[in-house]
Formats: C-alpha cells, structure tokens, sequence
C-alpha cells in the first residue's frame, strides 16, 4: 500500500475505534492462522457484514424494533446496562454478531458459550405478568430476526454495493446457525420465512411505556455523556492525538499533548453525537411501517439522502470495511492455499469462490 491508502487505513480504525469500546470477554480476529470461522470468505455473511455504516444503522434499528417484544425487554431492562447505557447495550450486541460472524470458530463457540451461560441465570416476571427466562428458545428467535434482520435492511439500503436475488435468503439461512447454537428453534431460513414469523408474533407484541421510553432512550442515547459516549470520544481522541504530526516535541513539552487533548476531547465527543444523531435518524426510517406505528415513531424524509450523503463522505475519507472483517481475512487466508484473497480491478476484495466484498475500498 503506498502512504495515502496507508494513512486512509489508519484513519479507518480510528474512526471505527468509538464503535468497538466494549468487547465481549476473549474477542480476537487475529489468530489461528488458517480458521475460517463459522462463515468464512464467499459467505452472504462477510458480504453483509463488509460495510460498518450501514451494518450499525441496521443494528441500531434491530435493537429498536426488540424492544416490542414484553419478556425480551423486561429480560434487557432487568439484566443489562440499557436503562444508563443504550449505546454501551448496542455495542455489546453487535460484537457478539461480529465474534460470531468473523473471529475464528473457538472464539465464536467460546463467545456463544459465554452468552448461554449467561441466559441460563437469567430469568423473571415481566409487567405484564408473564414469566421470561432468557434462554427461551422462542425469545431467541425474536432477537435473531430483529437483530439480523436489521444488518440485512442496513445492508440492503445503504450498503455501496447490496446483495440481492437468492442470496437475501442464503443470508437468512446461513447465520440461522448462530441462534441454534443459542437453543432456538423453528428458526427462519429465508426471506418468506421471516414475513411469516413477523406476521405470526405481531400478536404477542406490546408497544408499553417501558418499549416506548426505550425506542426513546437508543434514539437519543447519543445526546448524553453516558458512560459509552465518553468512552467513545476519548477512542476518537487518542486516535486523532495518534496521527498528528509532532510527537517528538509532545514527549519533550507535555503541555503541548494536554492542550491538544483539552481540544481533540469536545470536538471528539461532538463528532461522535453528530454521527449517531445521522445514525438515529436513519434506524427510525429503516423500521417496518408497523413497527414504527406501534412505537409511535415518524419517518422523517430526509433521513435516507442525510445518511447517503454522510456514508458516501465518510468512504471518501476511510475505508468503511469492519476492522473485524479485514483481521479476519488475513487470519482465513494466513495459511490457506485454496482460498487465497486477491484484489479484482476495482479494487474490491475477491475470495477464491468469486465472492465480491461490496464494502471493501481501495
């Protein structure tokens, strides 16, 4: 790579390092050599996952959408950060689908390993009187659908280059495997699958106080300093403090790092509400007509050509492919003689089975 791609990339993880400020125990892309993970190279999976904007406006959006189900919010609100931390709660689901999605197969095991140990603690009444235990394998359905549904919307809407014909529903079959390792069953396979389960648990759904100030809370969880925001805007900060000129003289005058900080830090933390403002208002737009009803949200028109113009300026300035997924190419292909990547012309990533990775950039 010559400097400016190299700088590019550097500047790529420093803009995605906000997003990944709360990890999963045991998360790592790197190592063994050769693993492939659950999916792998020329999976509908990695092409899903290959953009980080889009896949984060779907999850936010997911997340949103859960909140409609009364045992799985009673289960969030009993159990979890959501209530001080919405964003900190959105950071902890999508790297459990990143793990999944990209880390090696030990890492994915241990991953769902850990998040069933964690279910089968956890269990009580929601308001409504109905028990949950949130190793209830029909809980786990709903959360995979709205989740991963989410990440294929994002996907299909902002995405440089979306999926589309059988690989929607290769794309619902394939990560169908990750909820069943959870306890799920009767999980969907394909796209009228998925129309069918959300016609069939519309019924058990409630748009409740509690669901309500939750939609509210994810929405306008980037107006406040939670503890995510802060994390995320000192990440930001670091980074840029990281690829200024003049290290050198911040080591000899270290006045001069801690006035640099007193202005990267604010202006870190309004970048960051700035971009989940754009993000916010994109989930809204990207939630089924009837779930937005239910939720009491409005589509606002200008949602989707604010979010296009904003993620067509920030692949100009970074390459917009996860961290997680270039670490886990380079692990996939480390030691592999059969599923070499190698760039085509236009400067996509292209696996040995001829898979295109749409969010890869020069």
């Amino acid at each position: 790579m010559n400097r400016i791609t190299d700088f590019r990339q550097l500047l790529g993880d420093v803009v995605q390092a906000p997003f990944e400020v709360s990890q999963l125990p045991g998360v790592q892309y790197t190592d063994p050599p050769g693993d492939a993970g659950l999916f792998g190279p020329g999976s509908v999976t990695w092409e899903v996952g290959s953009d980080w904007p889009s896949a984060l406006v779907g999850g936010m959006s997911g997340l949103i959408l859960g909140t409609l189900h009364p045992q799985v919010l009673a289960g969030t609100l009993d159990h979890s950060i959501f209530r001080t931390d919405p964003i900190g709660r959105l950071a902890r689901t999508a790297s459990f689908v990143m793990a999944t999605a990209f880390a090696s197969t030990e890492v994915a095991h241990g991953v769902i390993d850990h998040v069933n140990r964690l279910h089968k603690r956890i269990s009580g009444t929601a308001p409504n009187g109905r028990p949950y235990r949130a190793d209830d394998p029909d809980l786990a359905v709903w959360t995979h659908t709205t989740i991963y549904g989410g990440f294929l919307d994002g996907h299909l809407l902002y995405a440089p280059r979306p999926i589309g014909g059988t690989d929607i529903d290769g794309y619902w079959a394939e990560t169908a495997r990750v909820p069943r390792m959870l306890g799920a069953k009767g999980v969907p396979t394909s796209r009228p699958e998925v129309q069918e389960y959300f016609q069939q648990v519309r019924t058990q759904l409630e748009p409740s106080r509690d669901a309500l100030e939750s939609a509210r809370w994810v929405l306008d969880g980037g107006k406040g300093n939670t503890p995510t925001v802060l994390d995320s805007g000192r990440a930001l900060a670091d980074g840029w403090q990281q690829l200024m000129p003049g290290r050198g003289l911040r080591r000899r005058f270290p006045g001069c790092s801690q006035r640099e900080r007193r202005i990267l830090l604010p202006a870190s933390l309004g970048a960051v509400k700035f971009a989940y403002w754009i993000f916010a208002k994109a989930a809204t737009d990207l939630l089924p007509e009837w779930g937005r009803r239910m939720l009491m949200l409005d589509s606002s028109p200008a949602a989707q050509p604010l979010t296009r113009a904003y993620f067509a300026a920030l692949r100009l300035a970074v390459p917009t492919m996860p961290r997680a997924l270039r670490l886990s190419i380079d692990r996939s292909q480390r030691t592999q003689t059969g599923e070499t990547q190698f760039p085509d012309p236009n400067g996509r990533e292209r696996s040995s089975a001829g898979r295109s990775m749409g969010g890869m950039d020069p």
